[in-house]
This record gives C-alpha cells, sequence and structure tokens, in this order.
C-alpha cells in the first residue's frame, strides 16, 4: 500500500470499498507525464464532464508544474492555450462561489467567463459572495444555482446604472437644425440632426470651437 497511484477507475474504486469488494487491477510503471496523459484522455473520453469539471481538472494539472509551458497539460486535454487560458480564469473564482454552484451539466465556458467578467468588480464580488448564503439557493439544482446567481447580478448592476435624466430639445428658427441632449451620470451627450448636411458642418464648427467655448464657460462659471 502506498506505493500505486490509480490511474484509471477512481470512481470504480471508490465503489469497492464502499462494497467492501476486491477488485482486480493491471499494475504497470508510468512516468508522471504518462499518469497526467492518461488521466487527461479518461477524463476527456467522459462525455458527461462539464465545463468547469474539466476547467478544476486543468487547474490541478497546471499546480503540479509538469512543464513551463504546460505543454503536458494541454496534450492530455486536447486544448489550445487559448482554451486552457479561459479555464484557469474562471477556476480562480473564490471557492465558495464555485462550491456552491457545483458542476453545472448545462452550463459552458462562454457563461462562466461572462460570469467570471462581472466578478473582477470587488463590489459585485462581495454581492455574489452574500448572494449564495441567501436561503433557497441550496435547495436548487447545480444549474439552477448558476442562473440564479447570475439573475441577482445582473439585477443589482442593472439598478446600480445611473439612470437617463429627461431629455432635452432644441431647433433651429429656420427649422433646419435640431439637436437632443441627454445627461447620464457624469456624460452628457449631444445628438444633432438635420434636414441637410449642416449637421456634420455645424457639429464640426463646435468641434473646432471646444477650447475656447470651455474657457468662456470656465470664466463665466468663475465669475458666479
Amino acid at each position: 500500500m502506498g506505493r500505486y497511484m490509480i490511474v484509471f477507475g477512481h470512481r470504480r474504486v471508490r465503489a469497492a470499498k464502499l462494497l467492501d469488494r476486491k477488485v482486480r487491477a493491471v499494475v504497470k510503471e508510468m512516468k508522471d507525464q504518462e499518469h497526467v496523459l492518461a488521466q487527461g484522455q479518461e477524463n476527456s473520453a467522459r462525455a458527461n464532464l462539464s465545463f468547469i469539471e474539466k476547467a478544476l481538472f486543468a487547474a490541478k494539472l497546471c499546480r503540479l508544474h509538469y512543464d513551463e509551458d504546460n505543454s503536458t497539460v494541454l496534450a492530455a486535454l486536447a486544448i489550445d492555450r487559448t482554451t486552457l487560458s479561459k479555464m484557469l480564469s474562471v477556476t480562480s473564482l473564490p471557492a465558495e462561489i464555485l462550491e456552491t454552484i457545483g458542476p453545472a451539466k448545462g452550463v459552458g465556458h462562454d457563461r462562466w467567463y461572462e460570469l467570471k467578467l462581472l466578478l473582477e468588480k470587488p463590489a459585485t464580488l462581495d454581492f455574489a459572495l452574500k448572494a449564495i448564503k441567501e436561503d433557497g439557493i441550496g435547495g436548487l439544482s447545480s444549474d439552477e444555482r448558476f442562473n440564479a446567481i447570475m439573475a441577482r447580478l445582473k439585477a443589482a448592476k442593472s439598478t446600480s446604472r445611473p439612470r437617463s435624466g429627461p431629455k432635452q430639445n432644441w431647433a433651429s428658427e429656420d427649422g433646419l437644425l435640431s439637436a437632443e441632449m441627454t445627461a447620464e451620470g457624469k456624460r452628457y451627450t449631444m445628438s444633432l440632426k438635420a434636414k441637410g448636411p449642416d449637421a456634420k458642418a455645424f457639429g464640426e464648427y463646435l468641434s473646432e470651437r471646444l477650447a475656447h467655448l470651455y474657457q468662456a464657460f470656465r470664466q463665466e462659471k468663475d465669475h458666479n
């Protein structure tokens, strides 16, 4: 005991131990890289493995540092470096979130990566860590837990956005040019519309004089 490492059949061994049954095994000498390749091929052959399960396995292999460029891991999982990079970025999510969600069999890499991007903001991450402790989350399936957390994050994101102020409209006396102005948080947007080519011409006219207009604005504001 202690001299051997299981390459194939981890689940079968656990089942045999629970049933207290002996099983036959094929014992052969393998190098570390051969062991990794064999495990990777076994995992890849299991069609029921979800993206996050494969990603966690990839992260585990990378932590073993078989080589500097992770070529052994790439060969074992039959993936490219871009896919591996996305896998590792997703597995960098807090363990509490990964464990709460679970395997999420129906969730692919795009949605996991979307979750990763959402949680890059500290405030959003704090919100997610609180959301996974809410009542009812634990009673959902793995896919439903993922969807519930995503829904809460998106809802929180939409409510935190500054609301646009009322639109203001302006029109020239000759009716050839009009403008629509909108204020949204620290952003102020002006849109010009004309019956002829004047919208572009007037826009360029304003652009060329922005420095002068801003200076006049500052002087008037400082005097008030």
